[in-house]
């Protein structure tokens, strides 16, 4: 999933950083380096699916179309 992907969602939830690193369990710096990057690990992609309150396909298929 690339970071212009999870950026979008993250804002579409109404999440910042830092509560979307709470929910993860993981420091906003970590959302901001991924959000500038890419994630590759799918459990970590499942987790943030959750945290998101959407599907993982959702950041998948969406990060395919960018």
């Amino acid at each position: 999933m690339n970071g212009a992907t999870l950026r979008k969602h993250r804002k579409s939830a109404g999440l910042t950083q830092t509560d979307l690193g709470n929910a993860l369990g993981v420091y906003p710096s970590q959302i901001c380096r991924w959000e500038q990057t890419e994630v590759r690990d799918f459990k970590r992609i499942i987790a943030i699916a959750e945290a998101l309150g959407i599907k993982p396909a959702i950041l998948l298929l969406d990060a395919l179309d960018d």
